[in-house]
């Protein structure tokens, strides 16, 4: 398994913390990269259509699937 590096000042998209208070993971969604804390990763499982235009993040829908897939359930 490869490590991901993440560079100077990089930060949680949804509560701005850095990786030295907390550990961050590394995401990619529509062609964008991003970071996000333990903390915030339920609010992109769980909340994914209401936070990813408040991130700036196009959600786009897999071909032949609607773009909430999964939410319904959640």
């Amino acid at each position: 398994m490869s490590q991901v590096t993440p560079p100077s000042g990089v930060a949680c998209i949804n509560c701005g913390r850095g990786e030295d208070e907390l550990p961050l993971s590394a995401w990619r969604m529509a062609g964008q990269s991003f970071w996000i804390c333990p903390d915030c990763l339920p609010y992109l499982i769980h909340q994914r259509s209401a936070v990813m235009p408040k991130w700036g993040l196009a959600a786009r829908p897999a071909s032949g699937a609607p773009a909430e897939r999964g939410e319904q359930d959640a």
